[in-house]
């Protein structure tokens, strides 16, 4: 979060909704770039009339959407490694560790994974010190400054470049992981049959991605909610809707629940604080304090959704499993 605004010029286009095809939609939500404040643009989130997807309509073109990302943006500063917070860092890395027990089983062997996304690499180097006998590859659009360097000296080979770029290869992982990114690309339908075909028969892709259905989205009107993330989410998937492109691409889903979003919870509060009760001084200092780096509010909001997802609530985080069919 940056109180500096760059007011970037986005180029941005028309789009139908990719699930189904449908070009007519209605209002679900408009905000501002809350987190990075790339530009004073107002952008609107819309849910198609025929399936319920929801997506960004306009969203910024393929030539000026690197511009959501800027050298702050949190994957390129590392804010979240050891460096900056061991706190934060190993909270990080115990949460998405226990996230992947289920392929414990899997990792023991000597199984090949990719994971798409990888922003520092600090996954696959917990991975590659967990299990050594992997072989393991990431890809990221922007790799922070020396990541490559460090996979590369534990034999972890990463490469700068998008998904949809990317040359993956058929049939040639055993798992794939893209935590936070599948909400990020263009066209996920094409992603999805794209990592489909990179899958081995039998193996398996784990996705984490917003939920738009998390109780929480309710209580920020329909602008100031985390998980919106203008204008870097161009989707947002329901859990029926994810489901639907797993099938899609030939997947079988096997695991689909919800997941804690203490990051979500921060970035609305930020969010209202700052955009939605006006501005002065105390409110800027307050908002200061609303950050993914305080270690305090990241525990508060773990232990809200804890509570939540006890009495049945759905999080405003989810996560997916699905295994090539054989």
């Amino acid at each position: 979060m940056t109180a500096e605004t760059r007011s970037y010029d986005y180029e941005c286009v028309d789009t139908a909704c990719v699930l189904c095809g449908c070009g007519t939609s209605g209002f679900f939500a408009k905000g501002g770039d809350y987190e990075y404040r790339t530009s004073d643009r107002v952008f609107t989130f819309v849910q198609c009339s025929a399936c319920g997807h929801v997506y960004l309509n306009p969203r910024p073109s393929d030539r000026t959407l690197h511009l959501a990302y800027p050298s702050d943006y949190y994957t390129l500063s590392g804010r979240h490694t050891t460096g900056r917070s061991r706190l934060i860092a190993r909270f990080k890395s115990l949460v998405i560790n226990r996230r992947l027990r289920f392929f414990r089983p899997l990792l023991s062997g000597r199984a090949s994974v990719l994971e798409v996304g990888c922003g520092d690499g600090s996954l696959l180097m917990d991975l590659k010190r967990r299990y050594p006998g992997l072989e393991i590859s990431g890809l990221d659009m922007a790799l922070p400054q020396g990541a490559a360097a460090r996979c590369s000296a534990m034999g972890i080979a990463v490469r700068g470049v998008s998904v949809e770029q990317a040359e993956l290869g058929l049939e040639r992982f055993d798992l794939i992981i893209m935590n936070q990114v599948i909400e990020h690309v263009a066209d996920p339908v094409a992603v999805m049959e794209k990592l489909s075909a990179a899958l081995k028969p039998g193996g398996y892709v784990s996705i984490e991605t917003p939920n738009p259905g998390g109780y929480d989205r309710r209580l920020f009107r329909q602008s100031f909610w985390g998980g919106y993330y203008f204008p870097r989410h161009l989707h947002l998937f329901g859990r029926r809707d994810l489901r639907y492109l797993m099938e899609r691409a030939g997947l079988d889903v096997i695991v689909q629940n919800d997941l804690l979003a203490p990051i979500i919870w921060i970035f609305s509060v930020h969010a209202l604080l700052f955009h939605g009760f006006g501005k002065d001084d105390r409110k800027n200092r307050l908002a200061g304090w609303v950050s993914d780096r305080n270690p305090a509010l990241l525990a508060v909001f773990t232990g809200v959704d804890l509570l939540a997802r006890f009495l049945g609530c759905q999080t405003s985080n989810q996560k997916i499993i699905a295994r090539k069919i054989v």
